[in-house]
């Protein structure tokens, strides 16, 4: 888009700013949650190898819960 020779007011200007900013923040803030998602699957390899090394635990059946008594009413 060419704006040569185009004068913006001083209002539309600072909504021009401000639109640019809340862009390149949203931008920072992805590219920074991008490295940490990296970092955090890197971590969780690293750690998943170590612990393959041993050998696993049986699994275990999980117990139901039991259903609390019920109180009858007295008549």
């Amino acid at each position: 888009m060419d704006s040569s020779g185009v004068q913006y007011n001083a209002a539309v200007i600072v909504k021009l700013k401000k639109l640019y900013n809340n862009i390149r923040k949203q931008y920072e803030l992805n590219l920074f949650r991008a490295f940490l998602m990296i970092d955090k699957y890197g971590r969780t390899a690293e750690k998943g190898e170590k612990t393959r090394q041993k050998s696993p635990e049986p699994f275990k059946q999980p117990v139901a819960p039991q259903p609390a008594p019920v109180a009858q009413p007295s008549q």
